[in-house]
C-alpha cells in the first residue's frame, strides 16, 4: 500500500511487567496487558511499521524505547491522518500513558494500557487493513492494491487465517 499520509495503530503485549527508561520521561513501568500505540506516517507506511518490528534501531522517539524491548503483535492502518482521533477515542476507555508520544500535539498521550485484549474497540474504528510481521499489508476496502489472497490476524487467538475471496 502506498498511502501517503495515513495513521496506524501499533498492537503490543506484555507478558511480564518491566521498567524501561523513555528519554526525558524517566523511568515508566509497563505492567502485564496490552498496549496501543498512536502513530502517523508521512511517506512509507511500510518502512514506518518495519522500523517499529525491528529491536534494532535509532532510538528517536518514545515508542523506540517501547519497541526495542517488546515485539509488537501487528499494527492496524487508516489511510487519513486520524492519529489524534484515534488517541481520544482511547482516552475514556483505556489508561493513558502520560506525555508518551504526544511530544508534537496537545494529547495527553498516544500510549494506551488494557489489561485485556482491545481487539474490539480497535475494530470498532474501521481499520484499513492490518500488518503482521512477515506478511504483506492488504486493503480492507478494495482498490487497485486489492490482492487474490488476505490475511486476517486474530490477535486473541494468535493466528493468521487466508481469504481467498
Amino acid at each position: 500500500m502506498k498511502a501517503k499520509r495515513g495513521s496506524y495503530l501499533l498492537l503490543m503485549h506484555l507478558e511480564q511487567a518491566i521498567e524501561i527508561q523513555v528519554g526525558s520521561l524517566g523511568n515508566i513501568g509497563f505492567m502485564p496487558g496490552y498496549y496501543i500505540y498512536a502513530g502517523k506516517h508521512s511517506v512509507n507506511l511500510e518502512k514506518r511499521l518495519e522500523r517499529h518490528f525491528s529491536s534494532k534501531k535509532r532510538i528517536r522517539w518514545h515508542i523506540d524505547y517501547l519497541t526495542s524491548a517488546v515485539q509488537p503483535l501487528c499494527a492496524y492502518y487508516f489511510s487519513s491522518n486520524v492519529e489524534c482521533r484515534l488517541a481520544a477515542e482511547f482516552m475514556s476507555q483505556l489508561t493513558p500513558i502520560r506525555g508518551f508520544g504526544s511530544s508534537d500535539c496537545k494529547c495527553t498521550s498516544h500510549l494506551f494500557y488494557s489489561p485485556s485484549n482491545p481487539k474490539n474497540l480497535i475494530m470498532g474504528l474501521r481499520p484499513e487493513g492490518v500488518f503482521i510481521p512477515g506478511f504483506v499489508l492488504y486493503p480492507n476496502s478494495g482498490g487497485e492494491n486489492q490482492t487474490q489472497k488476505k490475511l486476517i490476524y486474530y490477535p486473541i487467538r494468535g493466528e493468521v487465517r487466508e481469504v481467498v475471496e
